[in-house]
Protein backbone atom coordinates (compact mmCIF):
# COMPACT_ATOMS: atom_id res chain seq x y z
CA UNK A 1 0.00 0.00 0.00
CA UNK A 2 1.34 3.35 -1.10
CA UNK A 3 1.55 5.64 1.55
CA UNK A 4 2.21 6.73 5.52
CA UNK A 5 2.17 3.14 7.62
CA UNK A 6 -0.73 4.01 9.11
CA UNK A 7 -3.22 4.54 6.53
CA UNK A 8 -5.88 7.09 5.92
CA UNK A 9 -8.01 6.11 8.94
CA UNK A 10 -5.93 7.50 11.44
CA UNK A 11 -4.15 10.63 13.00
CA UNK A 12 -0.33 11.11 13.91
CA UNK A 13 1.64 13.23 16.25
CA UNK A 14 5.24 13.89 16.04
CA UNK A 15 7.43 16.80 17.91
CA UNK A 16 10.85 16.98 18.06
CA UNK A 17 13.22 19.20 19.71
CA UNK A 18 16.89 19.22 17.61
CA UNK A 19 20.18 20.73 18.39
CA UNK A 20 23.70 21.06 16.83
CA UNK A 21 26.01 21.82 19.51
CA UNK A 22 28.74 21.98 17.49
CA UNK A 23 29.34 21.60 13.46
CA UNK A 24 29.76 17.98 12.98
CA UNK A 25 27.21 16.97 15.90
CA UNK A 26 23.50 16.52 15.86
CA UNK A 27 21.05 15.62 18.43
CA UNK A 28 17.21 15.31 18.83
CA UNK A 29 14.56 14.18 21.20
CA UNK A 30 10.99 13.28 19.67
CA UNK A 31 8.11 11.41 20.65
CA UNK A 32 4.95 10.78 18.21
CA UNK A 33 1.73 9.69 18.70
CA UNK A 34 -0.80 7.75 16.77
CA UNK A 35 -4.08 6.61 16.85
CA UNK A 36 -5.26 4.29 14.35
CA UNK A 37 -8.57 2.65 13.30
CA UNK A 38 -8.94 -0.82 11.43
CA UNK A 39 -7.10 -1.57 8.64
CA UNK A 40 -8.51 -4.46 6.71
CA UNK A 41 -9.85 -5.46 3.27
CA UNK A 42 -12.73 -3.95 3.91
CA UNK A 43 -11.33 -0.29 4.84
CA UNK A 44 -9.14 -0.61 2.15
CA UNK A 45 -11.73 -1.39 -0.38
CA UNK A 46 -13.84 1.24 0.60
CA UNK A 47 -11.08 3.74 0.39
CA UNK A 48 -10.23 2.83 -3.45
CA UNK A 49 -14.00 3.34 -4.32
CA UNK A 50 -13.38 7.16 -3.23
CA UNK A 51 -15.52 6.61 -0.10
CA UNK A 52 -14.82 8.08 3.33
CA UNK A 53 -13.94 5.86 5.64
CA UNK A 54 -15.14 7.30 8.99
CA UNK A 55 -12.39 8.18 11.20
CA UNK A 56 -11.22 5.80 13.63
CA UNK A 57 -13.40 3.10 12.03
CA UNK A 58 -12.71 -0.37 13.90
CA UNK A 59 -14.99 -3.50 14.08
CA UNK A 60 -13.63 -4.75 16.86
CA UNK A 61 -15.30 -3.45 20.57
CA UNK A 62 -12.81 -1.03 22.76
CA UNK A 63 -10.00 1.74 21.95
CA UNK A 64 -8.51 2.24 18.53
CA UNK A 65 -4.71 1.02 17.91
CA UNK A 66 -2.65 3.27 20.20
CA UNK A 67 1.53 4.04 19.22
CA UNK A 68 3.80 6.13 21.37
CA UNK A 69 7.22 6.18 20.68
CA UNK A 70 9.74 8.59 22.28
CA UNK A 71 13.66 8.53 21.07
CA UNK A 72 16.83 10.23 21.05
CA UNK A 73 18.36 9.96 17.49
CA UNK A 74 21.75 11.74 16.70
CA UNK A 75 24.57 12.06 14.06
CA UNK A 76 28.21 12.89 15.39
CA UNK A 77 31.21 12.88 12.24
CA UNK A 78 34.73 12.56 13.63
CA UNK A 79 35.61 12.66 10.43
CA UNK A 80 35.04 13.73 6.95
CA UNK A 81 34.60 10.49 6.22
CA UNK A 82 33.98 8.70 9.69
CA UNK A 83 30.45 8.81 11.12
CA UNK A 84 28.14 7.36 14.06
CA UNK A 85 24.32 7.77 13.32
CA UNK A 86 22.36 6.12 16.01
CA UNK A 87 18.49 5.93 17.16
CA UNK A 88 17.32 4.55 20.34
CA UNK A 89 13.80 4.54 21.60
CA UNK A 90 11.10 3.37 24.12
CA UNK A 91 7.91 1.62 21.47
CA UNK A 92 4.16 1.24 23.16
CA UNK A 93 1.89 -0.52 21.07
CA UNK A 94 -1.85 -0.97 22.27
CA UNK A 95 -4.27 -2.73 20.54
CA UNK A 96 -1.95 -4.01 18.19
CA UNK A 97 -3.57 -6.71 15.62
CA UNK A 98 -1.63 -9.84 16.08
CA UNK A 99 -2.31 -12.06 13.00
CA UNK A 100 -0.80 -14.96 14.55
CA UNK A 101 -2.86 -15.57 17.51
CA UNK A 102 -6.11 -13.84 16.28
CA UNK A 103 -6.10 -11.00 18.73
CA UNK A 104 -5.38 -7.57 20.18
CA UNK A 105 -2.51 -7.33 22.40
CA UNK A 106 -0.11 -4.79 24.15
CA UNK A 107 3.71 -4.35 23.46
CA UNK A 108 6.29 -2.56 24.83
CA UNK A 109 9.51 -2.84 23.70
CA UNK A 110 12.89 -0.55 23.84
CA UNK A 111 14.94 -1.15 20.38
CA UNK A 112 17.30 0.96 18.65
CA UNK A 113 20.51 0.90 16.25
CA UNK A 114 23.77 2.25 15.95
CA UNK A 115 25.22 3.05 12.45
CA UNK A 116 28.86 3.15 11.52
CA UNK A 117 29.49 5.10 8.10
CA UNK A 118 33.26 5.21 6.33
CA UNK A 119 33.68 6.68 3.19
CA UNK A 120 36.24 6.01 0.99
Amino acid sequence: YLGFWSGPNSDNLFLAIETSPRPRWWFQLYGQRTRRGQVNDETIRIQYEKKEVPFLHRTYEGDPETRILVGFRGEISFLPSFRVRYDLYYDRWSKKLDPLRSGRKDRRKFDGIIQFSIGL
